[in-house]
């Protein structure tokens, strides 16, 4: 017995041991082992390039490494293996994978992009750096005093927060947060500083106001020799400005202003003007005279003799009071108030003695005659006027003692009144001194005529008026026949009636002047009704009105007019007929009254019943038949209208519809008839009521009722297919029910939630494209259900081929082959045949999806893989050895490698690199790397287009004649050894280090970018729909090459009319237009900038609101 094993550091093998027995029978065997190289490798870049970061391994061993721009792991073992990646500042999409590493899967790649975490920006003022500083929070706190730029390196992803203070100044937005993370690595916040300040002056007259006192907020100062001022402000807000110097008034005298980022500064300037109260104190003749002024105010009083005209200085705002004062004097007017003075004032004062009043001879009179009157007192004149009451007085003698006025009082109200004297319009008033008195001319009784029932009370009024019809305030005798009164003398009395059909009067008197009102005694106290006490309706009855006295006794002596339900009617001798027909049925109330004296009335009561019935109507509310039942009502009614009698038969029956009644025999009470009518089924019925010969139908519709069941209906499909789904809702008893919203959610890959009113049955259509095991959920009035359904992959639409980067001529290597829909979904691949574009490919299956294949020649290859007429291709680079020239070559450029330039097997990578390049290139540069340091010359050659052969380059005003390769060194772009050669569209240079290259030649920049038309110009907004809100740099519909279509890259940078920079796009790759979007800029003049290569053009642009 033998056994066989095989090893091999960092390789695994299907069946590394092997044991077989050897005799006669098998005198020997062969053991064929296949190894698999096991290792972990891949690349780490940062846009597209090599970024330097540490890798861990974990798993059977642990290492760590410093990799730039690329790894690899050879592995001892198989096993379970853990690769992290980790940079300071540096952010990573996965920064941890997980794979087991066995025969199956001995080796697997990685590649890690990396993305720079920072937050930067700048820090200006006016366009000129600003100090400030600028702090950090978040995962970490940092503060630094930043000089018109900061930058802060990230430790981690997190929300952070970033702040910029400067002491007296205000930002446009000073805190900005943002969220860092893979998708969102770093922000530019730019911040805009402005200083915040108020200054101004003070002057008088034009010269300086010297230490006036200048307040805002709870700051202030005083103004300089030159009468300025200044404040720096702290913090935006409001504030008011206001001005302070004792004995001085401002204009303005203060002012609210707002400081904010768009109004950081201010300038106010104020006027100082002496703030005082000034006038003249005369005499009615406009003499000057001398008296004593008295200011009271807020802050200060005075008292002051004054001659004619005064001025008094005032210290500060308020409000003041100034009065004049001098002996038996009074003034026009006594005193003025200036509230809240905050100017110079004028007050002028007239003044005068008034008469003194000590007594009046006679002190009254009658208001019919004139009266002579004498008072006594001091300081009267020939000037001197009298008022009594409005009436004026005529001078008839003058003393110095007394005087005599001589008043008309013929009509005067009657009363006591105040005298009032004046000396030119100074007036001294004596109240209540003289009493005007009047005779009595007439008297008024109330009620002047009356109708009385007998022994009836009712009270009388009188009242006495003179000859001017005032009325006088009297007592008066009171006399009356045919009853009695309460009281004899004074303004009112109580009379009560006394017989039947008599008429009398009652008198008011005062001396010879009288008054009498009539009284008409009526013949009955009531009045009384007789007639049926039930009526049919619609047929006439008679009733008796008969008159009675107060003890119920027939008045026959009676005869008068009475109202009875509304119609008039004649009582002869105490007696009278009515005939009425009632229709409507029901008690009817009988009322009757005199027309003259309501309190003579008498009423009764009929009962009205109605006729045989005449109608039938049915009725009934619709129902949910979740309650299961509704009352079914009829109607029973006479031709007027009526209710029925109560107990009046009446038969209901179903003529449509399923269900069931309590009772079909029913008998009305007040017209009406109820029965019950049972059901569990939606669906209309008819239900039938009959009176006699009279019938009636009504249609009832039994409604579902609240919904208990849910359920959603769905059948398996295919991705891209319109899948039916069907939620259908019941009650408790199976009937489908009303409108209600649903919610229909999907669990695993189908970002959906569908909301749909559904009435019973409700089907909708969805489009599934990711194949999976669904689960779709239905929600509704707190009930639900689900359903799981499959959506499996439509057919076969593409192939993927998966290869290691490395593939050495010669050596097997593994290659994965995938199969997708036309949806992306994957499906198992069968029958794939795999060829090369050089027939040098050997290939084996071990499984579906993963092959070993061989490769005969080294270079370029193209793998295909193919089932049917489906394809997948991929393009390899075979690696060459080291000791022959070999080529590679790809459509952004081809190098040729000579022998011995590398010292192991190597591979060369060549990409687009479109940043940082130089100034006139044709839009794209090259990346070309080694995976290893290689020594030699290599030959280079890079391609461009010239379709019409018109030697300027497709896209571009380049001569391509003037085309050189330009290599990346140091920071700078510099020239390769190197020529275009026009009949082939290349241009080849020779370098000995592999780097950055671009093409790059002589550019008509000046020519194309003066010619770059700005349309439209000017922008109007309300065209913004005709010019889809934006404007166009340059007109992408001239022929490449055109002077019309803009150069690439270029930078545009567009300012306000104040030369603000508001937009810039650096080196803006572009197809020969870019459109701006203005958005709701204002209106305005703004300047754009065209840079390209070292040419600048300057434009301008209106914009109109």
């Amino acid at each position: 017995t033998y056994t066989v094993q095989v090893e091999r550091q960092f390789y695994v093998f299907e069946n590394p041991t092997i044991t077989v027995s050897i005799d006669w029978d098998r005198p020997n065997e062969i053991f064929n082992f296949i190894g698999r190289h096991m290792f972990i490798k891949g690349s780490i870049t940062e846009n597209g390039g090599p970024l330097i970061a540490t890798i861990t391994l974990t798993g059977q061993e642990t290492k760590t490494i410093l990799a730039n721009g690329s790894y690899t792991f050879k592995l001892p073992s198989v096993g379970t293996y853990t690769v992290q990646v980790e940079r300071q500042f540096y952010v990573f999409e996965n920064p941890t994978i997980t794979v087991s590493i066995d025969w199956d899967r001995p080796n697997e790649i990685f590649n890690f992009i990396g993305r720079h975490m920072f937050i930067k920006g700048s820090i200006t003022e006016n366009g000129d750096p600003l100090i400030a500083t600028i702090t950090l929070t978040g995962q970490e706190t940092k503060t630094i005093l930043a000089n018109g730029s900061y930058i802060f390196e990230l430790p981690l992803p997190g929300t952070y927060t970033v702040q910029v203070e400067k002491q007296f100044y205000v930002f446009d937005f000073p805190t900005m947060t943002v969220s860092i993370d893979w998708g969102h690595p770093n922000e530019i916040f730019n911040f805009i500083g402005r200083h915040m300040f108020v200054k101004g002056s003070v002057t008088e007259n034009g010269s300086p106001s010297i230490g006036a006192v200048v307040s805002i907020g709870i700051s202030s100062c005083t103004t300089s020799e030159d009468g300025s001022y200044i404040f720096k402000i702290q913090e935006p807000g409001e504030y008011i400005i206001s001005v302070f110097k004792e004995y001085y008034c401002f204009s303005p005298r203060e002012e609210s202003i707002s400081i904010n980022y768009f109004a950081p500064s201010h300038k106010k300037d104020f006027l100082a003007a002496p703030l005082y109260i000034k006038g003249s104190i005369t005499s009615y003749d406009g003499t000057l005279i001398e008296a004593t002024i008295t200011v009271t105010g807020d802050y200060s009083t005075s008292t002051l003799a004054v001659k004619d005209s005064y001025y008094i200085p005032i210290p500060i705002y308020g409000t003041y009071t100034i009065m004049p004062e001098k002996e038996y004097w009074c003034f026009r007017p006594a005193s003025k108030t200036f509230v809240d003075l905050s100017s110079g004032v004028k007050a002028d004062f007239e003044g005068g003695i008034p008469p003194i009043i000590e007594g009046i001879t006679p002190n009254k009179g009658k208001n019919t005659e004139k009266v002579s009157v004498t008072i006594t007192g001091a300081f009267f004149s020939t000037n001197t006027t009298a008022l009594l009451l409005d009436k004026k007085g005529s001078l008839t003698f003058t003393g110095t003692t007394s005087i005599v006025f001589v008043f008309d009082i013929i009509g005067i109200k009657p009363g006591t009144y105040s005298l009032i004297l004046a000396n030119n319009g100074y007036s001294s008033t004596l109240t209540d001194c003289f009493f005007v008195s009047a005779e009595l001319s007439y008297i008024r009784i109330n009620p002047e005529n009356i109708y009385l029932s007998d022994e009836q009370t009712v009270i009388f009024t009188a009242s006495g008026y003179d000859r001017f019809d005032y009325k006088l305030d009297l007592d008066y005798l009171w006399e009356a026949s045919c009853g009695t009164i309460s009281r004899t003398t004074g303004t009112w009395t109580n009379f009560t009636a006394g017989t039947l059909g008599t008429t009398g009067s009652i008198t008011a008197s005062q001396g010879a002047i009288t008054k009498t009102a009539t009284i008409t005694i009526l013949g009955a106290s009531f009045l009384s009704i007789e007639g049926p006490s039930t009526q049919t309706a619609g047929y006439s009855a008679t009733w008796t009105i008969r008159a009675l006295d107060r003890n119920n006794n027939f008045a026959s002596s009676y005869n008068s007019k009475i109202k009875i339900m509304g119609q008039d009617i004649n009582v002869s001798q105490g007696i009278a007929t009515w005939t009425k027909i009632f229709e409507k049925s029901g008690t009817e109330t009988i009322t009757c009254y005199d027309i003259r004296l309501e309190s003579i009335s008498g009423s009764t009561t009929v009962y009205i019943e109605p006729q045989e019935a005449l109608s039938i109507t049915v009725s009934a509310d619709d129902i949910s038949v979740d309650i299961g039942s509704t009352t079914i009502f009829a109607y029973v009614t006479d031709k007027f209208g009526n209710p029925v009698r109560d107990g009046t038969i009446v038969r209901l029956q179903i003529i449509d519809g399923t269900g069931s009644l309590n009772t079909s025999v029913l008998t009305t009470e007040n017209g009406t008839a109820t029965a019950i009518l049972f059901s569990r089924k939606v669906e209309k019925k008819i239900i039938k009521g009959e009176v006699g010969l009279i019938d009636d139908t009504k249609d009832i519709e039994f409604l579902p009722g609240e919904t208990k069941n849910l359920s959603l209906l769905v059948e398996d499909s295919i991705a891209g297919s319109n899948i039916i789904f069907t939620c259908i809702s019941y009650d408790s008893y199976e009937n489908h029910t009303p409108d209600f919203f649903a919610t229909v959610t999907f669990e695993s890959n189908y970002p959906y939630c569908v909301t749909y009113t559904i009435r019973g049955s409700r089907t909708f259509h969805l489009l599934f494209t990711k194949s999976g095991t669904y689960t779709a959920t239905i929600t509704a009035n707190g009930l639900f259900a689900e359903v799981s359904f499959t959506v499996h992959p439509s057919y076969l639409n593409r192939l993927k081929i998966d290869v290691p980067d490395e593939i050495v001529v010669g050596s097997w290597s593994y290659m994965n082959v995938f199969a997708y829909d036309s949806y992306n979904n994957q499906i198992e691949p069968k029958d794939v045949i795999i060829k090369d574009s050089m027939g040098a490919i050997s290939s084996r299956e071990i499984s579906p999806t993963k092959y070993e294949v061989k490769i005969d020649m080294m270079g370029s290859n193209t793998i295909i893989a193919r089932i049917g007429l489906i394809k997948g291709t991929i393009t390899v680079y075979v690696l060459g050895t080291p000791t022959k020239e070999c080529v590679y070559g790809s459509n952004l450029a081809t190098i040729t490698i000579s022998a011995g330039s590398f010292d192991s097997p190597y591979k060369i990578f060549i990409a687009t690199q479109t940043t940082n390049l130089p100034p006139g290139n044709i839009g794209f540069g090259l990346s070309v790397t080694s995976d290893k340091k290689g020594s030699g010359t290599f030959v280079l050659e890079v391609p461009y287009k010239d379709s019409d052969n018109d030697n300027i380059v497709d896209g571009t005003d380049i001569d391509e004649r003037t085309l050189l390769i330009y290599h990346y060194e140091n920071g700078r772009w510099r020239t390769l050894i190197s020529k275009p050669i026009p009949e082939k569209n290349v241009v080849i240079g020779t370098t000995s280090t592999l780097s950055l290259f671009a093409l790059a030649g002589s550019s008509g920049a000046s020519k194309v970018l003066k010619k770059v038309p700005v349309f439209p110009n000017p922008y109007r907004y309300w065209e913004k729909n005709k010019h889809k809100g934006k404007i166009a740099f340059g007109d992408k519909n001239s022929p490449p090459g055109s002077e019309k279509r803009l150069p690439s890259p270029v930078t545009i940078r567009i300012f306000n009319s104040t030369g603000e920079l508001i937009l810039e796009k650096e080196n803006l790759v572009n197809h020969g237009y870019w459109e701006w979007y203005p958005g709701n800029i204002a209106s305005g003049v703004y300047f754009y900038q065209l840079k390209y290569g070292k040419d600048k053009v300057f434009g301008k642009i209106g914009i109109i609101k």
